[in-house]
C-alpha cells in the first residue's frame, strides 16, 4: 500500500479506489511515453519500408492505448468528485 494512503487503512475501499485510479493514470502515462520512444527508435534505426511502417503503427497503437487509459483514469476521477 502506498504510504500516502496508509492513514486510510489497509481494508478501506476508498484507499484501494484511489490507488487504482493513480495506477491507471500512471500506466497511461508510461504507455504514452513508451509509444513515443518506439516511434523515435523506429525512425532512427529502421530503413524505410514495410518493417518501419509496422513498427510505426505499433508505436502509434501503444500511444493510443496510453491515451485511452489516461482518459479513463481522469474520467473516473471526475465522476467520483461530482
Amino acid at each position: 500500500m502506498d504510504p500516502a494512503f496508509a492513514l486510510l487503512g489497509e481494508n478501506d475501499v476508498l484507499a484501494s479506489t484511489l490507488e487504482r485510479r493513480m495506477d491507471v493514470k500512471l500506466i497511461g502515462w508510461l504507455l504514452l511515453l513508451s509509444g513515443w520512444f518506439i516511434v523515435l527508435a523506429t525512425l532512427a534505426m529502421l530503413p524505410a519500408g514495410l518493417l518501419r511502417a509496422g513498427f510505426l503503427l505499433a508505436g502509434a497503437i501503444v500511444e493510443c492505448l496510453g491515451l485511452a487509459l489516461l482518459t479513463y483514469g481522469y474520467t473516473i476521477e471526475q465522476r467520483r468528485s461530482e
